[in-house]
């Protein structure tokens, strides 16, 4: 089977001027219907001519013609079509060239003929090649019998298709030159073997790419087609009954071998068994979905085997090569929630080119577990943004908008067990900053259910533009925290990125902090998490939340030289199918102008020493909001790299007493101590936000990572002891106690203790 490539020149036509026949060849008034003749040579790309090939005229009859000795066709006494045109196709496999089943099949375009005349059409085939090879059973001896085999070309669209004869051998013919990825499968269900790419490989990312040479065969080793496991799932209501409307789909875990398939069944047989067979040997995960008899089609799972709910995690199940795999469940279908999507509306007008961080939050009416899923940031049908829903409800996406007036959509498309809605709010742009005058318009968030129940939040300007945002009780307190730092990291990307979907990952070293303090704004650029590694090897945590936030193919930034993150790291990040960019210089201030110089070589410039953390931790959130970048000083004297850049910015702030002391020209940001520092900067670039993160002010690692988290979200990261609230914190925090909906708190108990989450809660009213 031919799948035709788009947009690929396969053949040329010269068209010659038409010819006038003799007279008395052009029609009459006897009615008599006129007719063309069309003519012309196939030759191949040297412009040797191509005898015995086939060509055919498509009209109703087809005609059909085949080459002489010199490439020649002629179509005689031929109609034309009422457009006056004609369509050729060459067929050249059938020709007595021994390329002629390497050259490419050819149909032209509209050809422009004229009644009474000679059209002369030449067509120049393009040659292709071929790849040929066996497909056999593990055991490495017996053919498969009827394997389909799928070249598809590893850029662009289009491919060849072809099955396996009895003896296992295989030919795909008429392929254009370039490089292709082959898979194997059993694409009748009959085989029961697992699909492979090329080279026995699991993953695309593994296997090897086939290259096709003009006018040859490639001839490939034998790919060897293991027996593949299989799944019988029976699933009933918790009385034993079979349950109408519901299907489930069987999924594997590594999104890199889902191209490879599995076969499923949303029906059950007589037993009422789900049956999958053609698994790989890999864990899946097997998806309930549901129809209400009569009804409505939930919109996603409404849970997993082995009775897990909408939002968690499934259990998953790995089959064995060539068993099959018995299992029953027991699932009640969840009650259908109205969910609610609220956007929580920005201090407006905001000046063009000043980031905006649209956040909605999302609620199921019920006071259980948040909707899961993705919610998307939309304006007149385009799409801003999009958000993974956390675990406490909350998206956030950044946007960047145009002068004028905005009506900003959340799209919630809705889980299991929640139904779609949508919130609403209006962001005004304005071409210079407001702080003047007679005041300026707010900003209104609502939010609608699935069922046209609605919640809202308003806000009107006040004098000299300001605006208030929607009124809560108390923010909620909430710690994410890990078993150590590296598990932390992992706890705060999974509350970012439920559903995986991140854009990348950046990696830092979890036991010194100098490379990694420039890391948040890059990661807040790429909507990527910022994860942890130490030693000679990749930890499994980071590994496997590396995976599960991330497709093979994806990109890993990782910060600083083979000192701070050894290649044996990286070797391993290849190995799992990831792409590996590093960020490095001569020292941490080559670094950050490296890391700055990535990003853009933005002119904002948020300066920090780089002798210490801090300071710098503080600055991340604040140089993402501005979507700007961290540079280092040395303490108080500025390095020759940093100066460099320095000379091209335009906006320089300096957060921290050395900072200050090292560029007295940059605007001072900076407290009587590193808490109130940081109170300070959060002041200055966040004077009402919806979330705030607080990490311990005296170790680095879990405000790498929460820094990160709260960037994405559009909010500043403040600083504590570990055994109560510094006097700055809480200030900020009560100031902004209106606006305020979420603290989150990184790191456990031997960092920020209990004492931190009352004194927190108690300050919010709570």
């Amino acid at each position: 089977m031919k799948f035709v490539r788009p947009g690929i020149v396969v053949a040329g036509v010269a068209l010659a001027v038409a010819v006038p026949l003799g007279a008395g060849a052009a029609a009459s008034s006897s009615g008599v219907h006129p007719t063309v003749t069309l003519t012309g040579v196939v030759a191949g790309p040297t412009g040797a001519p191509l005898a015995g090939a086939c060509v055919q005229l498509q009209t109703d009859p087809v005609p059909n013609a085949t080459t002489d000795a010199g490439g020649h066709y002629t179509f005689t006494g031929v109609q034309p079509s009422g457009t006056g045109t004609l369509v050729i196709s060459v067929l050249p496999a059938c020709s007595t060239d021994p390329l002629g089943a390497d050259y490419l099949p050819y149909t032209s375009g509209a050809i422009a003929v004229s009644a009474g005349t000679v059209t002369t059409a030449d067509v120049t085939l393009q040659l292709g090649g071929s790849i040929s090879g066996r497909v056999l059973a593990s055991n490495e001896t017996t053919g498969l019998y009827g394997a389909c085999i799928l070249a598809v070309p590893t850029t662009g669209p289009g491919g060849e298709q072809g099955s396996s004869a009895i003896n296992g051998s295989y030919l795909l013919s008429e392929l254009p030159v370039g490089s292709y990825a082959l898979t194997f499968s059993d694409c009748n269900n009959t085989l029961h073997v697992q699909s492979r790419y090329f080279d026995n490989a699991q993953t695309l990312a593994t296997s090897r790419d086939v290259v096709v040479t003009a006018g040859q065969t490639t001839q490939l080793d034998s790919q060897l087609l293991p027996a593949a496991g299989a799944v019988a799932l029976k699933v009933t209501d918790l009385q034993g009954n079979l349950i109408p409307g519901l299907s489930v789909e069987a999924f594997p875990e590594d999104p890199e071998r889902l191209s490879l398939g599995s076969r499923g069944s949303s029906t059950t047989d007589s037993n009422g068994f789900y049956n999958f067979t053609d698994l790989l040997t890999t864990p899946y995960e097997f998806d309930y979905r549901y129809c209400a008899p009569g009804g409505a089609c939930r919109v996603g799972p409404i849970g997993y085997y082995q009775d897990r709910g909408p939002g968690l995690s499934p259990t998953l199940v790995e089959p064995l090569p060539g068993t099959t795999t018995t299992l029953h469940d027991a699932i009640a279908i969840p009650a259908l929630f109205t969910s609610t999507t609220t956007v929580m509306p920005s201090a407006t007008p905001i000046v063009v080119g000043q980031s905006l961080q649209l956040n909605a939050q999302l609620s199921d009416g019920a006071g259980n577990p948040y909707p899961s899923g993705l919610v998307y940031f939309e304006e007149n049908g385009q799409v801003l943004g999009e958000s993974g829903i956390s675990q406490f409800g909350l998206g956030s996406a950044p946007a960047t908008l145009s002068v004028g007036t905005h009506l900003i959509t959340a799209v919630y498309n809705g889980d299991g067990e929640s139904t779609p809605s949508q919130g609403h709010t209006t962001v005004i742009v304005t071409s210079a900053p407001s702080g003047s005058g007679s005041g300026g318009t707010g900003s209104s968030g609502t939010g609608s259910s699935g069922t046209g129940s609605s919640g809202s939040g308003s806000s009107s300007g006040g004098g000299g533009g300001g605006a208030t945002a929607p009124v809560v009780t108390a923010a909620a307190v909430t710690r994410v925290a890990g078993t150590d730092r590296i598990a932390t990291a992992v706890a705060v990307s999974q509350g970012s990125f439920p559903a995986g979907n991140a854009g990348a990952v950046v990696l830092a070293r979890a036991d010194d902090y100098p490379d990694a303090l420039v890391g948040g704004p890059l990661a807040a650029a790429k909507n990527a998490p910022l994860l942890l590694t130490e030693g000679s090897t990749l930890p499994t945590d980071t590994a496997a939340e590396i995976k599960r936030v991330l497709p093979a193919g994806g990109t890993v930034y990782v910060l600083g030289g083979t000192s701070a993150i050894p290649t044996s790291v990286t070797s391993q990040l290849t190995s799992l199918g990831y792409n590996v960019t590093r960020y490095s210089g001569a020292d941490r201030y080559a670094t950050a102008v490296a890391l700055a110089t990535a990003l853009g070589s933005p002119t904002t410039v948020l300066l920090a020493t780089g002798t210490n953390f801090p300071d710098a931790l503080a600055a991340g959130p604040a140089a993402a909001h501005v979507h700007g970048a961290i540079l280092l000083t040395d303490g108080s004297t500025v390095p020759a790299e940093t100066a460099t850049y320095l000379a091209g910015a335009h906006v320089t702030y300096a957060v921290g007493g050395p900072a200050a002391a090292a560029v007295p020209s940059a605007t001072a940001i900076l407290g009587s101590d590193r808490y109130a520092t940081a109170a300070a900067v959060a002041t200055k670039f966040f004077p009402s936000s919806a979330v705030v993160g607080v990490a311990t002010g005296t170790g680095f690692p879990d405000a790498l990572a929460g820094g990160a988290q709260v960037a994405l979200m559009g909010g500043p990261l403040l600083l504590s002891s570990a055994a109560s609230v510094p006097t700055s914190t809480s200030d900020y925090l009560t100031a902004d106690h209106s606006a305020l909906t979420h603290v989150y708190l990184y790191g456990g108990t031997s960092v920020l203790s209990a004492n931190v989450v009352a004194e927190l809660t108690a300050a919010l009213g709570g």
